[in-house]
């Protein structure tokens, strides 16, 4: 788990103690200018995409908040065609292909996203999205 983001993103006082019930903890630690460093990346990522564009401030900031990085090998399949979808994404670093009936359609690289329907309606993955770079790390999030 993580804890004292709140902290690091609005200089707020701390609103809880942390505890550790175990015999050790191992933590890593990140300064407020590198956490900031990173919410202001995926928080211009978001910015780009138009199903985001009519947040307010907070808004993009609580989205940002919850996005996680996750990294996809060449020849993997990111979502498949007819799955149930939950999770929506947006490319960092790499390529990949757009599927459709196994015919390949379009193209995504840093900047691109897809999967916002999985958190808009409750229906099945349209296209599958095929990882054709070394690696294709993307923000993911989940509905």
């Amino acid at each position: 788990g993580n804890f004292g983001e709140r902290a690091l993103l609005r200089d707020e006082p701390r609103a809880a103690s942390i505890k550790v019930t175990s015999e050790t903890l191992s933590c890593f630690r990140m300064s407020q200018t590198a956490f900031k460093k990173i919410m202001m990346m995926r928080i211009k990522a978001l910015r780009k995409v138009k199903l985001f564009q009519s947040l307010n401030n907070r808004e993009i900031e609580e989205a940002a908040e919850v996005l996680e990085m996750v990294s996809f090998e060449e020849g993997n399949y990111v979502i498949k065609q007819g799955e149930q979808g939950s999770d929506f994404f947006m490319v960092d670093e790499g390529e990949c292909v757009v599927e459709v009936n196994g015919n390949v359609v379009f193209t995504y690289s840093k900047g691109g996203n897809f999967g916002e329907r999985a958190l808009l309606r409750d229906e099945p993955r349209a296209a599958s999205i095929k990882v054709t770079s070394e690696t294709l790390s993307c923000f993911r999030m989940s509905q």
